[in-house]
């Protein structure tokens, strides 16, 4: 899934992260101008693994207008791994 949009999308990626995790209260900071300029991204991937347990990772990204972010290369499905949801948000 990937989001692309204004804060009032971000808002929605942070919700959507935060239920997804089971979080019932959150708050969170927009960024500057300056960093939305710059480019930024966020990602989320839930993960259940093959030995039954599940695990998530979120991830942030800066200056992505002139630093590619190579999106989930820190957290990959691979083998270990039944099914994968992939969240991104572009700013």
């Amino acid at each position: 899934i990937t989001m692309i949009g204004d804060s009032h999308v971000r808002n929605a990626f942070t919700a959507t992260v935060n239920g997804l995790r089971g979080i019932r209260a959150f708050a969170e900071a927009h960024a500057n101008d300056a960093g939305k300029v710059r480019g930024i991204a966020e990602t989320y991937e839930w993960r259940w693994n093959g030995d039954g347990t599940a695990s998530d990772h979120v991830g942030v990204y800066a200056n992505t207008k002139t630093n590619e972010p190579e999106f989930f290369e820190d957290c990959p499905c691979d083998d270990e791994v039944k099914r994968c949801l992939r969240i991104t948000f572009l700013w």
